[in-house]
Order: structure tokens, then C-alpha cells, then sequence
């Protein structure tokens, strides 16, 4: 009963086996036996097909000429069993994948036969090949990094350790707070974080990390918890795209847009064909336009009026039209058609591709310093009418000069003044230019030659001009000319000299007269004394030689009123010569 029963129990075991699954035999050699329906129903063949073939008909020609499939069937023969998935080709050359046993049947000691029992997992393999085929694809194009419920590292791929420059031993085992820092990672929301993640919460976000030696890594991440059958969180797959760049150009936008709104500067940005796409708010406050008001309309014809300079205008036309850069300064009108000046720049920016997008210009207001220079340039102009203007280098090459001083000089222009004109130490001499170079100013008296090349006298004053460092770039001298003052200084010198030596020959004469003066008035003396002897006989001459004494006597007096005179004359011919001197010394 016993017996009867276990072959009753076996034939149900093999029926149900051939019911569900796929049966076939071979002999040692690889021929086949028998196969059930299952199995050739699977595979596409009949049994007529199959009986007496070799079972290399299910295998490719490579495979089936190769050592591994030949150690296969030698280990079978020997009594090894064989359990695999195994890829196989159905009667049409398509793939067909099993999870089949092939059992070796043993009658005593010898291996008699081989039964294979398949189960169709196609669908299965290829299922399991596109999810692998989607993580290989994730692997390729995101890093990624799986943790224990803890935090604890356990794997990382090679992008997630090429983003963060660590080798996968540097973080094997260690914590996720590896990445971020240590007061983040003593945080409520750190801890916060892991607890949704151990709940089986996925978190997704934009989140800050930190790379091998503390460089900020900005990354857009997801945090998957992964489940066991039993709905227990085993472990957490982060699945993450490197957005630093991207982060860092949406901070840099972020502060550009702060710039933007926040700044007095006027911007304007175009499209290709100069249209108003946006304006901030400093350009509001200058022009008194709101954004809808100039929005899709070109700038210039809004902005500008009757006094605006054409030449400016047509140069920053040509500009647009060139798609080159632009700056200058310009005369706006703003809404209530109040004049202004603004620095304008403008610049037009390409796309990847070299085309043309758009143009953003930037304005600021610069109408109070303009003013003042205006103011300035009237008043230069008005000083150049009747001064000189020169400019020398460093060299001491005369680089410019007014119309005064090519006017005063003769040349017919600032171009011949130029090449003819010697070098600043010929004009002031070596100890001036040392001064000037030191950065001393120094006033004095100078001579040019003119076109004909006869010296010009001027009298003036040497700036050096210094650049932002201290450096002196150049040296101005503003001047008057004095050749006509000196001309006539030379003639009142040389007159002075001829009025000074008549006074001297009049001296001389007057000092003449003294002479016979003091010689008369002694031998009116010796007739005087002679008539007294001679008693009343010399009476007579007595009297004539004292009229004559008295006439030598007044004309003696008269030479010495002369003499002071004269002297009187000297001292102030003397004088006024001193002060000449002194104002051509001025």
C-alpha cells in the first residue's frame, strides 16, 4: 500500500510539473528524447522538430562552439546538476530566457540521461533589463550615493564622488553630515531631515554641500527611502544633478537685478531692432517715463530734442547699425521736456549662436558736472582769446597750442608751431625743467622763435599736471606776449642811458663854468687890490672889478642851483630806471 501510494504521489508530482512548466530530455550527448508541450510551445517547434536534434539547436553558433558550453554538458555527463537563467533561441532566432534546472537521472551509479524543467522569465529579464538599462542611464547622468537609515555611506557612484572630489574608500562608512556643516549637522532641521527619511518620506530640494576641502557644491537632489516587503525603510538612494553653475548664475542674476532696481543709473534693454523690452527704475526717475510708456519703442526719438547734437546722434546710429559698442555723452529731454545730460553706454549683446539679441544701455546723469564744464570751456575760451595755451610731454615736446600762440609766433597753424618749436629745456632752461618735473610751478619770463626765427618774449606760468598717482603726464603754461613791452623797455633803456649821459655832459659844463667863475672872481679880486694901490688914479676900475666879482658871484650861484639840479635829474632817471627794471622782473 505503501509503494502504491508513493508512485501515486510521484505521478501527481510529475504531472503537475509538466502542467506548469517546460519538460525536455536529452541523452548524454546533447540529443533530445522527448520534450512537452510547454516546453515547445515556448520555443515554436513541434516534437517531430525537435527528436534526435542536438540541444545546440537552442543556442547561438558562438555559444555553442564555445569551452563554457562544452564544460556544461561534460559536467552534466559527470552527474553535476545545472540550475541558471539561461538565454536561448526559440525556432524563429528570437531570445527566449528560462530559469530551468537540467538534472542528471541516475540509474545506480551512471548517469543515464538529462531532464530539463524551464520556467518562461522573458518578460521578467527584460523587465529587469530596462530598469537596469534606466539606473545605468541614471548612473551615466546623475551622481548617486546610497545610505543606511542612519546616514551611514554605503555606496557612491563615480559622478557623486567626481562632484565632490572624494574616492569612494574616503567615504565608505562614514555619515551623510560629511557633506555639510558641522552646524547644520547639529541643527534641529539636519535631524529633522533623517527622521522623515527613516519615516519613509522622500525629501526633494535644492540643497547646499559641501566638496573635499570645503568648496560649496550646490546640487538639486532626491532622497529615496527604499522599502523591505515587510514596508521598513532598508535603506536611501539620493539620486543628484550638480546645479552650481546654474545656482551661481541665478545669485549673480539675482545681484545683477539688485544693481538694476536699485541703482540712479538709467538702463534700458533692446531687442535686435532697438525696441524698449525693459527699463528700471532709475530710468523712470530720470526721464519721468514709466515701462509702459516706452515699452516697444525706440529710445532715441522719445528721449531726445531740438538741442540734442546730430552729429552724437548720427554716430550712435551708425553704431546700432554696426552692432558696435557706443559711448559718449548726449543732451536727453525728459517728460515734462526738461534738458539733461547723461554718459551713455551702450553695448550689444550676441547669443551662442553670434546672432544679434538685444542692447542694453546705461545712463547716468552727469548734467551738473557737464555744466560746470561748459561753464569751464566758456571760460578757457574766453582766457584763450588773450592768453597763450601751450602743453608740453614729459619729453618736453610741445604737443599743443592755442590760436594765440600760433598767431603771436606767425605760423599758419598748430601743426607747423609744432614742428618747429624747440624743446621745453631750450625754452626755460635745464634747472626750471627740473623744478616742473619735481612738480614745482614756476612763473618767468621766456622767448619762442617765431616763423621767421627771431626769438618772441612771453611771460608766464608753468603748471606741471600730475595723473592719479602723482605721476607728472605733462606741462601747461599759460602767457602773455611781452615782446612789445620789451621792445619798449629796450628803447626806454637805451633813451634813459643817452638822458643820463647828457646830464653827465652838462655836469661837466656846468663844472666848467664854476671854474672860470672861481678864475673871475679872483682876478676881480687881484684888480680890486691893484685899484687900491693905484689910490684915485684906479678908482674907477675898481668899481668894474667889483661888478665883476658880483657877476661871478651870481653866476657861480646860478651853476650850483644847475649842478643840484642836474644831480636831482640823475637820482630820478636812476629811479625810474630801477622801477623799469622791476616790472620787466614782474
Amino acid at each position: 500500500m505503501l509503494k502504491l501510494f508513493r508512485s501515486n504521489s510521484s505521478a501527481d508530482i510529475v504531472s503537475a510539473i509538466e502542467q506548469t512548466q517546460g519538460v525536455i530530455e536529452f541523452a548524454l550527448d546533447g540529443t533530445i528524447l522527448r520534450a512537452n508541450g510547454n516546453f515547445l510551445g515556448l520555443m515554436g517547434y513541434t516534437l517531430d522538430e525537435v527528436r534526435g536534434q542536438h540541444h545546440r539547436m537552442f543556442v547561438s553558433p558562438e555559444e555553442a562552439n564555445s569551452a563554457e558550453y562544452r564544460n556544461f554538458w561534460s559536467e552534466l555527463r559527470e552527474g553535476k546538476s545545472q540550475t541558471a537563467e539561461f538565454r536561448r533561441l526559440n525556432k524563429r532566432g528570437e531570445p527566449v530566457w528560462i530559469q530551468a534546472t537540467y538534472t542528471p537521472i541516475r540509474r545506480g551509479q551512471r548517469v543515464t540521461r538529462i531532464i530539463k524543467f524551464a520556467s518562461d522569465i522573458t518578460a521578467q529579464v527584460r523587465a529587469r533589463a530596462d530598469i537596469e538599462s534606466q539606473i545605468a542611464a541614471i548612473n551615466r547622468a546623475q551622481a548617486v550615493i546610497e545610505f543606511a537609515p542612519d546616514g551611514t555611506i554605503l555606496h557612491a557612484n563615480d559622478n557623486f564622488l567626481g562632484l565632490m572630489g572624494y574616492t569612494l574608500a574616503e567615504v565608505q562608512g562614514r555619515k551623510h553630515s560629511l557633506f555639510v556643516s558641522e552646524s547644520h549637522a547639529r541643527s534641529d532641521e539636519y535631524a529633522r531631515f533623517w527622521e522623515r527619511l527613516r519615516a519613509g518620506q522622500f525629501q526633494t530640494a535644492e540643497y547646499c554641500r559641501l566638496a573635499k576641502g570645503g568648496r560649496e557644491v550646490w546640487i538639486h537632489a532626491t532622497y529615496n527611502p527604499i522599502l523591505d516587503p515587510e514596508g521598513r525603510v532598508v535603506k536611501v538612494i539620493k539620486f543628484a544633478s550638480d546645479i552650481t553653475a546654474d545656482f551661481e548664475r541665478k545669485r549673480e542674476f539675482e545681484v545683477l537685478s539688485l544693481v538694476a532696481n536699485e541703482t540712479d543709473n538709467a538702463i534700458i534693454i533692446t531687442d535686435a531692432a532697438g525696441l524698449v523690452q525693459y527699463v528700471n527704475n532709475g530710468f523712470t526717475k530720470l526721464t519721468g517715463y514709466t515701462p509702459e510708456e516706452v515699452r516697444g519703442k525706440k529710445p532715441g526719438p522719445v528721449l531726445q530734442g531740438p538741442a540734442t547734437d546730430p552729429d552724437t546722434v548720427a554716430r550712435v546710429r551708425h553704431c546700432i547699425q554696426n552692432r558696435q559698442p557706443f559711448y559718449d555723452e548726449i543732451l536727453n529731454y525728459d517728460k515734462d521736456g526738461t534738458p539733461y545730460w547723461i554718459s551713455m553706454a551702450i553695448n550689444p549683446v550676441f547669443g551662442k549662436d553670434g546672432r544679434l539679441e538685444h542692447f542694453i544701455s546705461i545712463q547716468a546723469n552727469i548734467t551738473h558736472t557737464k555744466e560746470m564744464s561748459l561753464e569751464a570751456e566758456r571760460r578757457f575760451a574766453a582766457i584763450s582769446v588773450s592768453n597763450g595755451v601751450a602743453e608740453f610731454d614729459t619729453d618736453g615736446r610741445i604737443v599743443r597750442a592755442n590760436r594765440y600762440m600760433t598767431g603771436r609766433l606767425g605760423f599758419p597753424d598748430e601743426r607747423q608751431l609744432l614742428a618747429h618749436t624747440a624743446e621745453l629745456k631750450s625754452i626755460v632752461g635745464e634747472q626750471h625743467l627740473h623744478k616742473l618735473l619735481a612738480g614745482e610751478q614756476i612763473i618767468t619770463e621766456f622767448a619762442m622763435h617765431d616763423a621767421q626765427g627771431q626769438p618772441r618774449q612771453f611771460k608766464g606760468t608753468f603748471c606741471p599736471i600730475a595723473d592719479s598717482e602723482g605721476q607728472i603726464r605733462l606741462v601747461v603754461v599759460y602767457c602773455t606776449d611781452e615782446q612789445t613791452k620789451h621792445e619798449a623797455a629796450q628803447v626806454t633803456d637805451r633813451e634813459m642811458g643817452r638822458v643820463q649821459e647828457s646830464s653827465r655832459k652838462v655836469a661837466d659844463i656846468i663844472g666848467s663854468i664854476n671854474e672860470i667863475t672861481e678864475k673871475t672872481n679872483l682876478l676881480a679880486l687881484n684888480a680890486a687890490i691893484e685899484a687900491a694901490r693905484a689910490g684915485e688914479s684906479g678908482r674907477g676900475f675898481a668899481v668894474v672889478a667889483d661888478e665883476v666879482r658880483k657877476l661871478a658871484q651870481q653866476s657861480s650861484a646860478s651853476a650850483q642851483q644847475i649842478n643840484q639840479l642836474i644831480a636831482e635829474s640823475s637820482e630820478r632817471i636812476d629811479r625810474l630806471s630801477q622801477s623799469l627794471r622791476n616790472l620787466r622782473g614782474m
